[in-house]
């Protein structure tokens, strides 16, 4: 009985630390070098800078799932968007942030695009172009890490 309740208990801390602990949705394409990074630059920075960060597809509520991620975005405390390859989905739920008034962090691979070439060809639009942009190498997912985690304790 009292090890039932130590359990309980520990669930019980845990369901409520997560609903307090400030979260950051995460915007950015579903495949599989994207959940690479995700899982091991994204999500560590952002739970080492004291987030608990989640991604839509990971929302495993039954419903309509754009009434999720909006609803999703709106709890957040910040978003992170990785506009790499310029998803529209990504875009989509950025401009939500954005008319929430949320604090955003926006990264990018840029590996397989020159600085030059995105700032001279405009390949950003111009209202997310205004916002700090981190740039990173797929290759040195470490330094993605490091980078993300000053800019989100910023937030908090």
């Amino acid at each position: 009985m009292v090890k039932q309740t130590q359990e309980l208990s520990k669930s019980v801390i845990n369901n409520i630390y997560k609903r307090l602990r400030p979260s950051c949705f995460v915007a950015m394409s579903f495949d599989k070098d994207s959940t690479d990074i995700y899982d091991n630059a994204i999500a560590p920075a952002l739970t080492r800078s004291g987030f608990f960060p989640f991604r839509a597809d990971r929302i495993t509520a039954v419903g309509n799932i754009l009434d999720h991620m909006i609803e999703s975005i709106r709890n957040s405390s910040a978003l992170l968007a990785d506009i790499s390859g310029f998803n529209p989905n990504v875009m989509y739920e950025l401009g939500i942030a954005d008319t929430l008034g949320k604090p955003v962090i926006v990264i990018l691979d840029s590996s397989a695009i020159d600085q030059k070439e995105i700032d001279a060809r405009g390949i950003i639009p111009i209202d997310i172009s205004l916002k700090r942009r981190i740039n990173y190498n797929r290759q040195n997912i470490e330094k993605l890490r490091e980078d993300i985690m000053p800019l989100s304790k910023s937030i908090y």
